[in-house]
C-alpha cells in the first residue's frame, strides 16, 4: 500500500522503542543516558542524579566494583518506590563470581523487591538459600536489622503468624528505641492472630525465654472469659516474672487499663430479649449463649454480676422497659435484639445508664453517648469480602438474590470493593431456581455466545460444532445465597464454564453444622465466626445441655460475646486500635460505638469448612489479606543447613 505512514502509528513506535532504549541501558548501566523512571515524582532529583551516577560508574568499572554499583543503585531505586526498574537491575546483575559479601547484599535487595512486588514466598527463598544461610554471620548490623524485618514481613503476608512474631523477637535487640516500639506493636498483631489455646501450648513448648514471655502475656491478653480479676492477677504475676521486658512497661492491647476495669464492673445487668411471640427462639438462643459465658465465668471463681431478664415482647414501649430495669437497679442493659425497638431507644434524649444494645440503627440517627451497637450484619461480612477478595482480584461478578437484603449485602460488597478500586462487570439476580441457568447465561454472556453462532449457522447454511464461550473478564464471583440455593448455583457455574472463578460469599451460604451436601461448595470461600469454624468447648457444653443451640449457633456466639463485652466497653473505647478476640470475630468500636466485626475466613474441601489465614494489611484500616498457609518447605531447608540451630540472640 502506498501513502505517507499513520503517524499516530510513528509516534507509538517511536515511543516503545524509546523505552525499549531505556531498558536496555538500564540493564547495562550506559553511563550516557539520563534514566528516566516511570514516575518522575518518585524519590527527589538528588536521588535520581545518584542513581544515574552509580550506572555511569558501574559502566565504567570492571566487576567487582561494577556489580556494587549496580546493586547500590538498585537499593535507591526501592527506596523511591521504583519497584520494576529495581527488579530490572536486580535480574540483571551477575553476582556469582564476586565475593559472598556482595552476592548476600544481591540476595537481601533481591527480597526486598520480590516482598514489594507482593511475591513474599519467593522473598524467603532468596532469604533460605544454603549459601545465605551458611554465611548469614558474615552480614553487619543493618543487614541483620533488615534481615529480621524481611523474615518477619514475608511471614506474615504469607499467614504465617508465629514464624514472623518469632523473627521479631529475634529482631528486637538489634533495633533503636522507636524502631523496637514498632516492632513489638507488629509482633503483638501477629500473636493476636493466634487462639489462647496456641499460644498456652507454644509458650509451654518454647526454650526461648522472650518468646516464652511474649506467648504467655498475648496468652493472658486473649483470655476473654469475663473474669477481669484473674486476668489482671495473671498480668501482675506476668510483670513480677518479667520486669525488665519491654512490654512490661509498656502494656500493649490496652492491658493497663484492667486494674481499672476490674474495679468499675457493674454489680447489676439487665437483659432485655423477647422470649415470647415471634422473635422467642432468638431471643432465647441469645440468652443460653448469654448465660453459658456467665457460668463459665462463675466456674472459674470469676466475678459475675447480678443478672435480671426482662422480656421485650410484653410492652410495646421499650423506653419504660429500660425505666423499669434501672429503677430495678441495673448499673447496665443489654439489648433489646429487635432493629425496630433498637431504634425507637436509640431517638431517645439520653440514657441513665450505659445500654449495649444488640442490633444496630442505621446511619441517619444519632443514638444517645451511652449507647453501644453490637449486631451480626451480613453488611460487614461482605464489605470484608471486598477486602480479602480485592487484594488478589479486581473485576468481580455478582449473582445474589432480587431481595431487599440482598441488595443490602451487594450495596455495601459493592461500596467496599469499589472503594478499593475495584470494577463490577456483571450482575445477576435471581427470585427462584427455575431462574438460575437463565441468569447464570446472560450473566457470563454466554447467550450473546450462543446468538453468534446461531448467526454464524445461518450463514453458512450448515450445521457446525459449538462451544459457547464465556466472557474472560471476570476475576472473582461474589456468590450471595443460602445453603441449599447455593449447592445448586455452585454447579451451575461450573457447568457454564465458570467453575475456574473463585467463588466468595458470606456466612449465609452455611448451615454451621457440617453436612456432605456442601460437597457442592467445595471451592468457595466464605466469612463466619470463630465459634461455627473452630472448636469451643463452650458451644460443646451449651449444646450439650440444650441440643437444640445446634440450630442458633451463630445467635448464642452472639449472646456469649454480648457477655464478654459489656465490661471491656472502656478499653474498646478508650485505646486506640484495640480488639476483642470474641465468639463471633475480632471485635472493635468505630466513632459512632458500633462493633464492627472481621469474621475468619474459611473454604469448603471435600464439603468441609476449612480456615484460611487472614492478615491484617493495616492495622489503623484493618485491611485484612488472606492466603492459604504453603508448606513449611522453606523451614526444613533451614533447619537443616544449620544443623537445627539458628544461631541468633532473642532479646525481650
Amino acid at each position: 500500500m502506498g501513502g505517507k505512514p499513520n503517524k499516530l502509528a510513528s509516534l507509538l513506535t517511536a515511543r516503545r522503542l524509546l523505552l525499549a532504549a531505556i531498558t536496555t541501558l538500564l540493564l547495562v548501566a550506559c553511563g550516557s543516558t539520563d534514566l528516566r523512571p516511570a514516575d518522575d515524582t518518585a524519590g527527589s532529583p538528588a536521588q535520581r542524579d545518584q542513581i544515574q551516577q552509580l550506572l555511569r560508574d558501574a559502566d565504567n568499572s570492571p566487576a567487582p566494583r561494577r556489580q556494587a554499583y549496580l546493586l547500590e543503585a538498585a537499593g535507591l531505586l526501592l527506596e523511591a518506590d521504583q519497584t520494576a526498574l529495581a527488579g530490572k537491575l536486580l535480574t540483571g546483575v551477575d553476582t556469582r563470581s564476586v565475593d559472598i559479601d556482595l552476592q548476600l547484599q544481591h540476595q537481601l535487595l533481591l527480597a526486598r523487591w520480590q516482598l514489594a512486588s507482593d511475591d513474599p514466598q519467593a522473598a524467603l527463598n532468596s532469604l533460605e538459600t544454603e549459601t545465605f544461610l551458611l554465611n548469614e554471620e558474615r552480614l553487619n548490623k543493618a543487614q541483620r536489622r533488615q534481615l529480621g524485618e524481611l523474615r518477619a514481613a514475608s511471614q506474615a503476608l504469607l499467614g504465617n503468624h508465629l514464624a514472623s512474631a518469632t523473627e521479631r523477637v529475634y529482631l528486637n535487640p538489634l533495633l533503636r528505641k522507636d524502631a523496637a516500639q514498632a516492632n513489638a506493636d507488629a509482633l503483638w498483631r501477629e500473636l493476636m492472630h493466634l487462639p489462647q489455646s496456641e499460644l498456652t501450648a507454644r509458650a509451654q513448648a518454647t526454650a526461648e525465654p522472650a518468646l516464652h514471655a511474649w506467648l504467655s502475656l498475648a496468652a493472658i491478653a486473649k483470655d476473654n472469659r469475663g473474669d477481669l480479676a484473674q486476668q489482671l492477677q495473671q498480668l501482675q504475676q506476668w510483670r513480677a516474672d518479667w520486669p525488665q521486658h519491654p512490654a512490661a512497661v509498656r502494656l500493649p492491647g490496652g492491658l493497663e487499663l484492667l486494674q481499672q476495669l476490674a474495679a468499675s464492673q457493674p454489680r447489676r445487668i439487665a437483659l432485655l430479649l423477647p422470649l415470647s411471640g415471634a422473635l422467642a427462639e432468638y431471643g432465647q438462643a441469645v440468652l443460653d449463649g448469654f448465660m453459658a459465658a456467665y457460668y463459665e465465668t462463675r466456674s472459674h471463681g470469676g466475678y459475675s454480676p447480678a443478672v435480671r431478664v426482662y422480656d421485650t415482647n410484653a410492652s410495646e414501649d421499650i423506653a419504660a422497659i429500660h425505666a423499669l430495669a434501672v429503677r430495678d437497679g441495673a448499673e447496665l442493659v443489654v439489648g433489646p435484639l429487635d432493629k425496630q425497638r433498637v431504634r425507637q431507644l436509640a431517638q431517645q434524649p439520653g440514657l441513665a445508664v450505659p445500654t449495649l444494645a444488640l442490633n444496630r440503627v442505621d446511619d441517619d440517627v444519632l443514638p444517645p453517648l451511652a449507647m453501644f451497637q453490637f449486631a451480626l450484619a451480613p453488611e460487614d461480612e461482605a464489605r470484608q469480602l471486598a477486602y480479602l477478595a480485592g487484594m488478589h482480584h479486581q473485576r468481580a461478578m455478582i449473582l445474589a438474590p432480587d431481595t431487599e437484603r440482598g441488595a443490602r449485602v451487594v450495596s455495601s460488597f459493592a461500596e467496599q470493593w469499589q472503594a478499593q478500586g475495584g470494577d463490577i462487570v456483571a450482575e445477576g439476580y435471581y427470585q427462584e431456581q427455575k431462574d438460575y441457568s437463565k441468569i447464570i447465561e446472560h450473566a457470563l454472556h454466554l447467550d450473546q455466545s450462543q446468538r453468534r453462532a446461531a448467526r454464524v449457522r445461518q450463514v453458512i447454511q450448515q450445521s457446525a460444532e459449538f462451544t459457547p464461550r464465556r466472557r474472560q473478564d471476570i476475576e472473582l464471583i461474589m456468590l450471595q445465597a443460602r445453603p441449599q440455593q447455593a449447592r445448586s448455583l455452585v454447579p451451575l457455574l461450573a457447568y457454564h464454564y465458570a467453575g475456574d472463578i473463585p467463588v466468595y460469599s458470606t456466612s449465609q451460604v452455611y448451615t454451621g453444622v457440617p453436612s456432605k451436601a456442601d460437597n457442592d461448595l467445595n471451592g468457595v470461600r466464605f466469612t463466619d465466626m470463630p465459634w461455627v469454624l473452630t472448636p469451643d468447648p463452650l458451644r460443646q457444653q451449651l449444646e450439650q445441655l440444650r441440643p437444640q443451640a445446634v440450630n442458633y449457633r451463630r445467635l448464642a456466639a452472639f449472646g456469649a460475646d454480648s457477655y464478654q463485652l459489656y465490661p471491656r466497653l472502656p478499653q474498646l473505647e478508650t485505646v486506640a486500635n484495640s480488639r476483642l478476640y470474641g465468639k463471633t470475630g475480632t471485635l472493635r468500636l468505630n466513632a459512632r460505638r458500633q462493633l464492627e466485626r472481621d469474621s475468619l475466613l474459611a473454604q469448603f474441601k471435600r464439603g468441609t469448612p476449612t480456615v484460611v489465614p487472614v492478615v491484617e494489611g493495616d492495622p489503623n484500616k484493618g485491611d485484612p489479606r488472606a492466603k492459604e498457609l504453603p508448606d513449611d518447605e522453606t523451614g526444613r531447608r533451614r533447619e537443616a543447613a544449620l544443623g537445627g540451630a539458628t544461631g541468633r540472640t532473642a532479646g525481650g
